[in-house]
């Protein structure tokens, strides 16, 4: 049984390194990420290359979104295996003066 991987943030940067590696070593991925273009993007390139993933849109600070994301991997794989918490926000803020 081929094992399942969640990688959050995965429609860019890092994120998307790791799920790429992960997709060549033979493992279900599960591209979670609120980038509903890139994250589309990089299921179809993997696709292309024959190697198992699905896209799931997540905001990973809605609790329901994560409660979305698990659920949806379950239904579709039946287990989850790992889990890379890539996701994360900058927020910039500009002092007055």
């Amino acid at each position: 049984m081929k094992k399942t991987a969640i990688v959050t943030g995965a429609s860019n940067g890092i994120g998307r390194s790791v799920a790429t590696i992960f997709a060549t070593k033979g493992f279900n991925v599960i591209i979670a990420d609120i980038d509903s273009k890139n994250g589309p993007d990089l299921h179809e390139r993997l696709i292309k290359n024959e190697l198992n993933s699905a896209f799931i849109e997540c905001d990973v600070s809605d609790p329901d979104s994560i409660d979305n994301l698990v659920e949806k991997t379950i239904t579709h794989y039946g287990h989850i295996d790992v889990l890379i918490n890539n996701a994360g926000i900058s927020v910039f803020r500009r002092q007055m003066s």
